[in-house]
């Protein structure tokens, strides 16, 4: 099986701190790995090739974190992922933003179950 990269970029802190939470519990994954999938728009089928943020293969799931939920385009797209992935049959474990954060005075923090809630919700969607 394929491991992850030592020094492997993350493109948000959401996904930093995802992948140092999979590392904790010794859950392998792969990041931004190649998936195929066929696309249907306008009564049309297109073969595409997505990266999604995680792929846990020992689980049969992908992990997708949803960081910028206040940005309109972004979020149509996102419609469009979650769309494909499930007319693909691919399952897959979204991850928002205000899961793992929290805001007090004026400062961002990593909400204190976050960790326990991702790791039984891995558990939950491998069956």
């Amino acid at each position: 099986m394929e491991k992850e990269k030592i020094n492997e970029e993350y493109s948000s802190k959401g996904e930093r701190i995802i992948a140092e939470i999979l590392k904790k519990y010794k859950i392998s994954f792969i990041h931004n790995k190649e998936i195929h999938l066929i696309e249907r728009h306008k009564n049309k089928n297109f073969r595409r090739i997505w990266y999604p943020d995680f792929c846990l293969q020992d689980y049969d799931l992908y992990i997708e974190y949803i960081g910028k939920t206040n940005d309109l385009d972004y979020m149509e797209g996102v419609r469009k992922k979650i769309k494909t992935f499930a007319e693909n049959k691919i399952k897959v474990l979204y991850i928002y933003f205000d899961e793992i954060w929290e805001q007090k005075n004026s400062k961002w923090y990593l909400k204190k179950d976050f960790e326990y809630g991702l790791i039984l919700r891995i558990a939950f969607n491998s069956q």
